[in-house]
């Protein structure tokens, strides 16, 4: 199983086998996140506030996050409403 599976709508993440080495999941983890917190910095450092930049990030990207039950029955309309 890949550890950045295609979902159909996004990417995934899930821990590799035991017999996979992390290093390379890792160096892609670390790299996403430093590409954004450049993007972050950049708006920041050109005069927006820091709330601002957060708040238009979330707005753009809210409906990806998710913090309920994905083995709950619920889930699945939830999900095609999405």
């Amino acid at each position: 199983t890949s550890p950045f599976p295609y979902g159909g709508h996004r990417f995934e993440f899930r821990a590799v086998g035991s017999a996979q080495n992390v290093s390379m999941v890792n160096t892609v983890l670390a790299t996403i996140c430093a590409e954004q917190f450049k993007e972050f910095a950049d708006q920041i450092e050109a005069g927006k506030k820091p709330q601002d930049v957060a708040a238009a990030s979330l707005n753009e990207h809210w409906k990806v996050v998710f913090n309920g039950d994905g083995y709950d029955a619920s889930w699945p309309v939830e999900a095609d409403k999405r």
